[in-house]
Parts: structure tokens; sequence; C-alpha cells
């Protein structure tokens, strides 16, 4: 089956394209309970192996909230769904020119939607962390489309979303409306002309996660117990997946 999506031009979905795609990031990277995990993103690192690779890399130390990051130097960076963000955050002291995307009036942002965004204005980093999952299932792909399309050549698009090998965590939200595993997204990205670079996941800075992995490290027992979940169960106790592509 073969179905064109709604308001895009000469873009259609194949299921077994998208399979193929899906297939092909899978053995590059591996299953979603089976990915590398760290316990946050480390923005340099993809600003030196995915953004600035073979280039010279600049970066600056910024200081927000009382902690201090090291963030590459940015021309030109959206954030899309940005939140409350959307105006204040680290990014914007590491960005040349910072641009957000929200929807929520009650929120103030550079645009409200992808219509607002002049059509010459392309950015060579853009990211949208947790807004996936706030989309309808049959409107994901216009969406990945519309964001793919922002991101220049050379440049670098970061997306997260919900850990669905740790079902307990996604369904704590009542908004999260759409569950997919990594490879479908990921393979949906690079249907739209993007080379996905990293994939793992992510305790997003959970103490809790950090505990649990400290406990489970200390005991060959637990270890087992959670090498069996993982492998029988496709369980994980990560909150996020992080997938990083460039154009």
């Amino acid at each position: 089956v073969n179905k064109k999506e709604s308001g895009l031009s000469n873009v259609s979905l194949s299921y077994s394209q998208l399979t193929k795609s899906r297939n092909h990031i899978e053995k590059k990277f591996g299953s979603q309970n089976c990915l590398a995990y760290k316990m946050a993103i480390d923005w340099q690192e993809i600003a030196e192996d995915v953004l600035y690779k073979d280039r010279e890399t600049e970066t600056e130390e910024v200081e927000f909230n009382g902690k201090k990051y090291i963030v590459p130097k940015i021309e030109r960076m959206l954030n899309l769904g940005a939140g409350h963000d959307s105006e204040k955050t680290w990014f914007m002291e590491a960005v040349k020119t910072y641009h957000s995307l929200e929807p929520d009036e009650k929120i103030k942002s550079t645009f409200k939607s992808f219509e607002d965004v002049p059509p010459e204005l392309k950015y060579d980093f853009v990211i949208a962390q947790e807004v996936i999952e706030h989309i309808q299932r049959d409107e994901v792909f216009v969406f990945l489309k519309n964001t793919c399309s922002l991101v220049e050549d050379n440049g670098c698009l970061v997306l997260t979303f919900p850990n669905i090998c740790n079902p307990s965590l996604y369904f704590e939200h009542i908004d999260h409306v759409t569950s997919a595993s990594y490879g479908w997204i990921a393979g949906i990205i690079e249907m739209l002309g993007m080379k996905v670079e990293k994939a793992y996941l992510t305790a997003g800075g959970s103490e809790s996660f950090n505990e649990f992995n400290y406990v489970i490290n200390q005991s060959d027992a637990l270890m087992s117990i959670a090498n069996f979940l993982s492998r029988f169960y496709s369980l994980h106790p990560a909150k996020s997946v992080v997938i990083v592509a460039k154009k």
C-alpha cells in the first residue's frame, strides 16, 4: 500500500520501504532495548562527531541556573516544541541566532507553526525534545518531513522521545498519544533524506535511573535479572531515546 499524506507534494510513504529502512536502522544500532545508554545527552560529542565533523569545532562554557555547560557555538538553531524553554534556555548563550517554535499561545516563542517559518530560513541545528509522543500518529510523518526540511545541508537534527521499553514511565503521562519504537522514527528520517548518525538511550538526568543502575551493577544476580528482562521482555529503565541525524 502506497498512500500519499495530505498536504505533501511528491512524497509518499510506502510500508515496504519504511520496513526496509527500519530494518537497516536496527541492524546498524540494535533493537531499542539493547541500545547503548548514557546518563544524559552529550552535546559536545554531537558537535564534534556530527555537526562539525571534519570542521573546526568552537565551543564555549556557559552558565545557566547555577550549572555550567560546555556547548558548541552554533550559527542558527531552532527549538521545536520548546515549551517553557522557548525564551529561556542555556542554548541561547551559545547560539548566534536562536528561534523557537511552540504552538501554545500562552508561551512566548518565535513561531507558532511550521507555516510561520519563512521558506528560505534553514537551520544548522534543530532539536525536538519530547515532542513526537504528543503528536497524533497519523501526523507524525508530516511533522518529521517539515522538521527535516528546516535543516540545512550539513546541518544536524536531535530528536528525543520516551523509551517505550519503559512502559510504566511512558503511560504515566496522560497527554502522550503516540508511542513508537526508534526504528520506525529513525527509518522515516532516513527516508526523508537524512542520515542517522547516532541512536541511544538516555537517563535524562533521572536520579532514580542513576540509583537503579548503581544497585544493578553491584550485584551479579540483579544484573542477570535485568539482562533476562531486557532479552525476553524487551524492557529497559531508560527515560528517552535519542536520535541524531545529519543532512
